[in-house]
């Protein structure tokens, strides 16, 4: 089905009528999210079209390309080379969030800011977001600063319950996301520390290293 405009409508000029699947959601002009309700369409022009039915209909393939998030149920995208693969329908609503190149739908960082974002706890594999799942995280408008990992030798650290922050590095830049309820646990880091940064009030370091690059760093009060 193709539509100028995605809109609670109906097709005319053909053998569909009376089709009650609203909550489209479009990509260049063309419907690629449908979503059943209870709500007859209006106004579209259909293209070969078919009797159709509001009967376990899906949520199709959906592309990054400057689509903005509004009254849209789908959530849990895995993210491919900046294209949205694999949508599940849960009953959760996005809030204003656009997305942009190498970026997911609901959890974006442009430029190594993040800016409302609801969506956390994102790995990313050269640069490319590939699992993203929400939680009740929120980040603020934090500018990444550069970080160099070089080889050193930490001991086993223990975290308690607090506030941690979630640093991930992409090209020598962190990412950070500010979380809530996370507790550390023993951890040994080996071949990893922080050099040409300006460490302040940070005291706890879970750090994974992925050739010689920090991937994961978790500090709490602590004076480097």
């Amino acid at each position: 089905m193709l539509c100028s405009t995605c809109v609670e409508s109906t097709c005319v000029e053909s053998t569909c009528v009376e089709v009650t699947c609203v909550e489209v959601t479009c990509v260049e002009s063309t419907c690629v999210e449908v979503t059943c309700v209870e709500v007859t369409c209006v106004e579209v022009t259909c293209v070969n079209c078919v009797e159709l039915t509001c009967e376990e209909v899906p949520c199709v393939e959906v592309t990054c390309e400057e689509v903005t998030c509004e009254e849209v149920t789908c959530v849990e995208v895995t993210c491919v080379e900046s294209t949205c693969v694999e949508v599940t329908c849960v009953d959760v609503t996005c809030v204003a969030v656009t997305c942009v190149e190498s970026t997911c739908v609901e959890s974006t960082c442009v430029e190594s800011t993040c800016v409302e974002v609801t969506c956390v706890e994102v790995t990313c594999v050269e640069s490319t977001c590939v699992e993203v799942t929400c939680v009740e995280v929120t980040c603020v408008e934090v500018t990444c600063v550069e970080v160099t990992c070089v080889e050193v030798n930490c001991v086993e650290l223990t975290c308690e319950e607090s506030t941690c922050v979630d640093v991930t590095c992409v090209e020598s830049t962190c990412v950070e996301v500010t979380c809530v309820e996370v507790t550390c646990v023993e951890v040994t880091c080996v071949e990893v520390t922080c050099v040409e940064v300006n460490c302040v009030e940070v005291t706890c370091v879970d750090v994974t290293c992925v050739e010689s690059t920090c991937v994961e760093v978790t500090c709490v009060e602590v004076t480097c």
